[in-house]
């Protein structure tokens, strides 16, 4: 639970991850961690205020 925690204040601080290599940078996932998850992990691009707008 812990590094779920520390995932969300990454995330708080530094905005949503643009590579999954960047989940590295957060304490607690180590290169050795990393490698486990990487067959799990992906990254969406983020929606913009225009995706959510009504069509005319």
């Amino acid at each position: 639970a812990k590094t779920a925690e520390r995932i969300v204040e990454y995330r708080q601080k530094n905005g949503p991850f643009k590579k999954i290599e960047e989940l590295m940078n957060v304490r607690g996932v180590g290169e050795k961690n990393f490698l486990k998850l990487k067959p799990h992990l992906s990254v969406a691009t983020a929606k913009t205020d225009h995706d959510h707008q009504p069509q005319l």
